[in-house]
């Protein structure tokens, strides 16, 4: 969890993303729901893609979906295309390098980035 606690920020995640979650399992698909159920698509974005090598490169993509497959996961991965393709590829929401998009969605994926300890967007 993040160093600097952001009290309204925690009371969601704890009274509206992860209640009554027992375990990690159960908490993944709290966050899994609450993306789902939320985020509004598409956005655009500039994300830090790996490519083969283990390199990297910052690109600007469309978030287009919440991987269905999250929700069997513990894992939270967000779909995304590039440029004029269709071709949808999966990315984790720690990848967003910076967002185009409503306040309500960079609440949501603000909260997920806090939580985990990552800077926010």
């Amino acid at each position: 969890m993040a160093k600097d606690h952001n009290k309204e920020r925690e009371h969601r995640i704890h009274y509206e993303i992860i209640v009554d979650a027992y375990d990690e399992y159960e908490e993944a698909m709290g966050w899994y729901y609450y993306f789902a159920d939320n985020l509004e698509f598409p956005m655009e974005a500039k994300a830090q893609l790996r490519l083969r090598g283990g390199k990297t490169e910052e690109k600007t993509v469309k978030i287009v979906e919440v991987d269905p497959k999250s929700e069997d996961s513990l894992t939270l991965r967000l779909g995304i295309t590039e440029g004029k393709s269709d071709r949808v590829q999966y990315i984790s929401p720690e990848d967003i390098v910076s967002i185009n998009t409503t306040e309500e969605n960079l609440e949501i994926l603000n909260d997920w980035l806090y939580w985990n300890g990552h800077p926010l967007l």
